[in-house]
């Protein structure tokens, strides 16, 4: 059972928008409390260049957050399903499920991110992918036994999860992570390059709307994971921070202040990070309002 509860600043006792976010098991009760806030999405086409699809890569390579999801998501596949994932990324979860179904149509707007994916796929010897580079809702899908959405803005969107329902006859996966509170140092970065906050734009309560509104038996998980982001040298996350941030100049402060925050590993260096997804798994047996 989820269940939402708004706080004011003042009770809540921070100068800013909170909210606590109740998750009941029968192991715990859990309390998550992150920020709310609304931003312009990204044109995924553009955000991610060849660098940062590369170096998405090189995370995905060397954290658990692939194992972890897929230890949830694999028992629920059959060996004849067709899968269809939707932002499918780097192919994460695109090309090892593969392995386990009959076929799955990755769909993946990013020029970068797709050459990645199609890499990835050669790699591990999967042949039974067919990747379409293109947004949901830009090229007509036909239907597959089961949707995967991973996070994309497609779940927080009533009349985008319609269509997706409608492209489903079996199951439909959702895989959102927990909003990250100074994913990057952003928290500390931000101020004092752009002289204001950082503030996440993750807001799970609209997909639970969704889902609670329209009276659909779900099922969650929570996946505890890292995600760590590894350097060959500091010169590289530097490098890193750049990109992410958008800077033309600031080297040599990145410099110092990530030789103070970052992990040694080996002759390179580590950004570590803990953080948690929720996976949810619905029948679409029903319609949305």
């Amino acid at each position: 059972m989820f269940v939402f509860k708004k706080l004011s600043e003042k009770k809540a006792g921070l100068g800013r928008d909170i909210l606590y976010y109740y998750i009941n098991t029968s192991r715990r009760t859990k309390i998550i409390i992150y920020q709310v806030y609304k931003l312009p999405m990204k044109d995924p086409k553009k955000f991610w260049t060849k660098k940062k699809a590369r170096w998405y890569m090189k995370a995905i390579e060397s954290c658990n957050y692939q194992q972890k999801i897929i230890s949830v998501i694999g028992p629920l596949l059959k060996p004849e399903d067709t899968l269809l994932d939707i932002g499918a990324g780097v192919g994460a979860f695109s090309v090892p499920l593969a392995k386990r179904v009959k076929r799955v149509t990755a769909m993946e707007p990013s020029p970068a991110m797709a050459e990645e994916l199609e890499n990835y796929a050669k790699k591990e010897g999967v042949s039974n992918i067919t990747i379409l580079q293109e947004l949901w809702g830009e090229v007509s899908v036909e239907p597959h036994d089961v949707v995967l959405i991973a996070n994309t803005p497609v779940v927080k969107n009533r009349e985008a999860l319609k269509t997706v329902i409608k492209k489903t006859t079996r199951l439909v996966i959702l895989v959102m992570s927990m909003p990250e509170e100074n994913k990057f140092f952003f928290k500390e970065l931000y101020p004092i390059i752009f002289k204001r906050e950082y503030s996440s734009k993750i807001d799970l309560k609209e997909v639970f709307s969704i889902l609670d509104d329209s009276k659909i038996k779900y099922n969650v998980k929570e996946v505890e994971y890292n995600f760590d982001q590894p350097f060959g040298n500091l010169e590289e996350a530097v490098e890193f921070w750049k990109e992410y941030v958008v800077l033309e100049n600031y080297e040599d402060f990145l410099k110092k202040f990530l030789e103070k925050r970052l992990e040694k590993d080996g002759d390179g260096f580590r950004y570590p990070l803990k953080n948690s997804a929720l996976v949810i798994w619905f029948i679409p047996a029903f319609k949305l309002p």
